[in-house]
């Protein structure tokens, strides 16, 4: 046997064994996969809340009413309302005519005491002659003393008729004035309670007139909230034709209503022509001043019936927190739950969620709210009056 037969069942082995050894599964190390990507980080921009003053106000409605309604009646009872010389809705003038009644009845029985008060009137210029006679004759001798008392007396029984019937004239020319209805002060007709030619009863109201510039807004608030409010409180409204109004709180109703929990807070009105008796009015009651966190309103997220902001810590990761919505001024709303400190995302929030990572870009200047003087809320005009 050569040296080559050796070498070919040798070489023929070694080969079947290499290719069991790669057909075997290897039970080595295996190779490290490829990395997940890294998910990609949002970008955003943040902003730290600013502390500054928001005025606290309690909302509030009700009906425009004369603070003060002045009834306008007669004494006289038994006359017929002759005339009317105004209307409702009319203004008038303190002394204004406003109704004649028939006076003939009284005109009458003057022309009876003015008869009567002439008859008095000659009676006692002859008993003034006769007492003067009897004064000449008693200093002559030639009339007793007991004569000239009689004079005397006859004198004082004219006068006192006299003065009587001028004192009937003067209570039946009150009586005739009182037939001319006249305003007692001035303000506008809001109703006419007469008809022409009707009998009035003493005390019978013919007219109801309310004084111009003595308006109020009689507003409905909870009785819970009553203990924040106070006399002298500035009050904003907003009229039909959106003219703002101003007033302050004369007084507070001292009965709470037991049908919806709610008193009455009397608001007088500065005159104005954009506002009239039975306006009904939205508006709000300044309660003072409160140290509140401003935030863009963007920054706000509103989920459900809460509000959140979405905070970046310092590892990039959004971290929630709920706060509570004071008040909202254009673009910008307080809240509470927040501080200084935190980055708050400025916009995009609801994109947002508990832990996502986030790449910050740029910080957002605060919000500057308009500087509000104490005691003084803010304007109407742009803000919602629902409640």
């Amino acid at each position: 046997m050569n040296d080559l037969d050796l070498f070919l069942p040798r070489a023929l082995l070694c080969g079947v064994l290499l290719s069991c050894a790669a057909c075997s599964p290897s039970h080595g190390p295996e190779p490290q996969s490829a990395a997940a990507p890294a998910p990609v980080a949002l970008s955003v921009e943040v902003v730290q809340a600013a502390y500054r003053a928001v005025p606290e106000w309690l909302e509030a409605s009700g009906n425009v009413a004369p603070r003060e309604t002045v009834s306008v009646s007669t004494e006289l009872g038994g006359m017929r309302i002759a005339r009317f010389h105004a209307e409702v809705g009319q203004s008038v003038k303190q002394g204004q005519l406003l109704a004649v009644l028939d006076d003939s009845l009284l005109r009458s029985e003057w022309a009876q005491l003015q008869a009567a008060a002439d008859e008095a009137r000659i009676a006692l210029g002859t008993a003034q002659q006769q007492l003067s006679r009897a004064k000449e004759l008693a200093d002559q001798g030639m009339v007793s003393q007991q004569a000239l008392l009689n004079a005397q007396a006859a004198e004082a029984a004219a006068q006192a008729r006299l003065r009587q019937q001028q004192a009937g004239m003067s209570g039946l020319q009150q009586r005739m004035s009182r037939a001319r209805v006249t305003a007692p002060t001035d303000g506008v007709i809001t109703a006419r309670l007469g008809i022409q030619g009707s009998v009035v009863a003493p005390g019978q109201d013919i007219f109801r007139l309310t004084r111009q510039a003595e308006l109020e807004w009689q507003a409905e608030v909870p009785a819970q909230s009553v203990h924040r409010l106070q006399v002298g409180s500035e009050v904003l409204l907003m009229a039909d034709n959106q003219a703002e109004l101003r007033g302050q709180v004369s007084r507070i109703g001292p009965v709470v209503d037991p049908s919806n929990r709610r008193i009455v807070v009397y608001v007088a009105l500065q005159p104005s022509e954009a506002v009239r008796p039975g306006n009904f009015l939205k508006g709000r009651i300044a309660l003072g001043v409160q140290q509140a966190w401003w935030l863009p309103s963007t920054a706000i997220v509103l989920r459900g019936d809460a509000a959140w902001v979405l905070a970046v810590d310092a590892e990039g990761l959004v971290r929630e927190h709920r706060v509570q919505v004071l008040r909202t001024q254009g673009r910008e709303t307080a809240v509470e739950g927040v501080d200084g400190q935190l980055r708050i995302v400025a916009q995009g929030g609801p994109y947002l969620s508990q832990g996502d990572r986030v790449h910050v870009v740029a910080s957002v200047s605060p919000p500057q709210p308009p500087q509000v003087a104490a005691q003084r809320p803010p304007g109407l005009r742009g803000l919602s009056l629902e409640p």
